[in-house]
């Protein structure tokens, strides 16, 4: 093997790694990411209820006493 062979093959190791690091980085989801995605998932299931609820209320009053 060359010289400039194993040159070569090495570059494409090294960038080979950085690639395989930079895809497991982009696939894991930052911290601060992933806690607001979890409060807004809180504060959904939040509304979510509040409107049940509503709804729930309204279907009890109806039909209206008479």
């Amino acid at each position: 093997m060359s010289s400039r062979t194993r040159v070569v093959t090495a570059q494409l190791t090294v960038l080979r790694a950085q690639h395989i690091e930079f895809v497991a980085q982009a696939h894991e989801p930052p911290a601060r990411h992933e806690a607001g995605i979890q409060e807004q998932g809180l504060a959904d299931e939040g509304e979510d209820a509040a409107q049940f609820a509503g709804v729930a209320g309204a279907i009890r009053g109806y039909p209206p006493p008479r």
